[in-house]
């Protein structure tokens, strides 16, 4: 695709369209999962970056009931700034139907940054 830009424009022969665009990122991703499954695949990224992170699954059981991570960085930032946190959970609108909890903190002028997903 470098290629077929000139000077920031497209060129007119580019029939390249957004799908192909996604197949082929979902394509990179497959080969780098390998025969991980999506979960073990994410929690191998979250240990290869050093992200603070916790799982709880049923005794005897495989299924992960949840799922707790957080960036090294967003743990700095909480131990400065953690005046202000805002913590807001939705409920059964995702892709799974499970909830979303999300916690945030505020610096001293008025940056968010995420704290925790679980």
């Amino acid at each position: 695709m470098v290629d077929q830009m000139v000077d920031n424009k497209v060129k007119p022969g580019n029939i390249t369209t957004i799908r192909q665009v996604y197949d082929e990122q979902m394509t990179h991703i497959r080969a780098k999962m390998g025969a991980l499954t999506k979960i073990q695949y994410l929690m191998r990224l979250l240990e290869e970056d050093k992200y603070t992170h916790w799982s709880r699954s049923d005794e005897g059981s495989t299924v992960i009931r949840s799922l707790f991570w957080s960036h090294p960085v967003s743990i700095q930032l909480f131990n400065q700034f953690r005046t202000v946190v805002l913590i807001d959970s939705t409920y059964k609108t995702n892709k799974y139907m499970i909830p979303l909890l999300e916690i945030v903190g505020m610096t001293s002028i008025g940056y968010t940054y995420t704290i925790v997903f679980g």
